[in-house]
């Protein structure tokens, strides 16, 4: 199963892919509502299944107003693309993707957003895989 993670920002899109277990920041793509066309086109060169997108809610669980934009656009893609569309929490990581890639850490390169897109597949994967009996 190929799953592809999202971290959808106003300016970029990071992503991220996992063919089994292991995931891996890939791309940046442009943010927001923008992104879909390109994401079009990535979900059928790699044989997409399921799209997880990092939802940014607040210390308390109610949500943001960027995780309000974040749902809007969840909402095009899911029907756009005809795939399966899954939230995770995404506290904390763009700031753990910083702290991650250190020195090498930079913004405009877009290498920020495909780490926290990491991240949340990492989360994702972590929380649903199944251990056999």
């Amino acid at each position: 199963m190929t799953i592809l993670a999202l971290d959808i920002g106003q300016k970029r899109t990071g992503v991220a892919i996992s063919h089994g277990i292991i995931a891996e920041g890939i791309e940046t793509l442009s943010g927001g509502q923008d992104c879909v066309k390109e994401l079009g086109h990535l979900v059928e060169r790699e044989k997409v299944d399921e799209i997880i997108i990092g939802l940014p809610l607040k210390s308390s669980g109610e949500p943001t107003k960027q995780s309000e934009k974040i749902r809007e656009v969840a909402q095009i893609i899911k029907k756009t693309l005809r795939l399966p569309v899954n939230f995770v929490e995404e506290a904390y990581s763009s700031t753990q993707a910083m702290i991650n890639l250190g020195p090498l850490a930079n913004r405009k390169s877009g290498n920020i957003d495909q780490e926290s897109a990491k991240i949340i597949l990492e989360q994702y994967l972590n929380e649903h895989r199944s251990i056999p009996l």
